[in-house]
Formats: structure tokens, C-alpha cells, sequence
């Protein structure tokens, strides 16, 4: 409460300030931004060890000084890391069209493309197959990185827009999607399937003739 001032003299009055007391953070977490072989893009990520690098960014890469780095700083005791990978400038996402099974014309059923730009993507590879589909419209994506192992296994799926196993909504899905690709229906899809296929990377051609390509990229 305010000071009671009687007569002429120094009185000292006690304000309870609004600043607090800084407190320590550890200094052993650390942020990386640059290029790495692989990984997210733009996405802050984080790792707890090299190894985890490795899985999510690729390891070391000769033209990635970033990856050197976070190495050595693991090396030396590092605890954790941010890391927030910065493709190429001139570099792009490795893209697959499915042809649509259903019908004679050459149409697209969806097209696949990598979750991130750069070369990375040409080592990942597709197949579509109909085993214990749910009907006629109902088919089963497996998308595989060849350079990894890394494999996952969509079942069910379909290229119609009403369907709860859509293609883009459950591939695309942040939480249980794809890490690997992304899919997406032509706005003119008619809703069939895609035409079964062997695993595909590169150009391939399809029994009918109808023939896909994934971009070589040099990034």
C-alpha cells in the first residue's frame, strides 16, 4: 500500500515487479537448416541421435555440409537436434501417373508424387494389385523406397471421391498417410481403378501399352 508521507524526510516504498526470473534451458538441443539427401521439406524434425538422421534425412551425403555437421555434433555429445531440410533450388518431386484399369481410353486413375523434392524419389517404386479387394472398385497400393526398405501397404483404397477409403484422403492423411508420396484424382476421374501392376520405377510399360514415367532428377 502506498507509503503514508507526514513530514519532510527519504521514504522507501516496495513495488512487486512484473519481470521474472530467467530460467536455464539446455544447451545441448540445436537447430539445423540446410540440404540433406532426403527428408521433409521445410519441416522442422526432431532427432535424438544420428541414427535417427539417417532414417529421416539420408545420412551423409557428399554435397550436404549440413550432414557432416549434425554427425559431429553427435559425435561430441549432442543431445537433440531440430533439423529443417531446404531442397534444391532447381530440384522437383519425382511423380508416377496409375492408369485408369477400368475402361479402353488411356485416362489416369491418380498420380503418386514424393512427399519431397529431389532424387530421393526415383529409388521409390509402386504397385497395384486387387487381393481380397473389397469389390469391383476396391484395389491395394504398396509403395516401397528401394534405397531404405521402407515399405507401406494401403489396402482398399479407391479413386472414388464418396468412398471413406478415398485415395487422397487416406494416403495424404498427416497422421496415418503415406511418408513416402502423396495422391491425387484428376478433377475428370470417373472413379475407376487403377490396372494392376508389377513394381514399377523409372518408365515402365503396362500390358495394355499404356506407358508411365517418373522424372530423372539430378537433385
Amino acid at each position: 500500500m502506498p507509503v503514508q508521507v507526514s513530514y519532510p524526510g527519504v521514504y522507501v516504498q516496495e513495488i512487486p515487479s512484473g519481470s521474472r526470473s530467467i530460467v536455464g534451458i539446455p544447451t545441448s538441443v540445436t537447430a539445423f537448416v540446410g540440404y540433406t539427401a532426403r527428408g521433409h521439406d521445410n519441416l522442422a524434425t526432431h532427432i535424438f541421435n544420428f541414427g535417427d538422421f539417417e532414417r529421416k534425412f539420408g545420412g551423409i551425403a557428399r554435397e550436404s555440409l549440413l550432414s557432416h555437421q549434425i554427425k559431429h555434433f553427435f559425435d561430441n555429445g549432442g543431445g537433440q537436434a531440430i533439423v529443417v531440410r531446404t531442397p534444391k533450388p532447381d530440384s522437383v518431386a519425382s511423380a508416377i501417373n496409375l492408369m485408369d484399369g477400368t475402361g479402353g481410353a488411356a485416362a489416369v486413375s491418380f498420380t503418386l508424387t514424393a512427399r519431397s523434392r529431389g532424387a530421393w524419389g526415383n529409388s521409390v517404386v509402386a504397385s497395384v494389385d486387387y487381393n481380397n479387394a473389397a469389390d469391383g472398385t476396391s484395389f491395394n497400393l504398396h509403395v516401397t523406397d528401394l534405397a531404405t526398405g521402407e515399405s507401406e501397404t494401403f489396402f482398399n483404397l479407391s479413386t472414388n471421391a464418396a468412398s471413406q477409403n478415398y485415395v487422397p484422403v487416406v494416403v495424404n492423411d498427416p497422421a496415418s498417410g503415406s511418408e513416402m508420396v502423396q495422391a491425387a484424382v484428376p478433377n475428370a476421374n470417373p472413379g475407376g481403378r487403377p490396372v494392376q501392376t508389377g513394381l514399377v520405377g523409372g518408365d515402365f510399360v503396362l500390358a495394355s501399352g499404356q506407358i508411365n514415367t517418373i522424372p530423372n532428377n539430378a537433385n
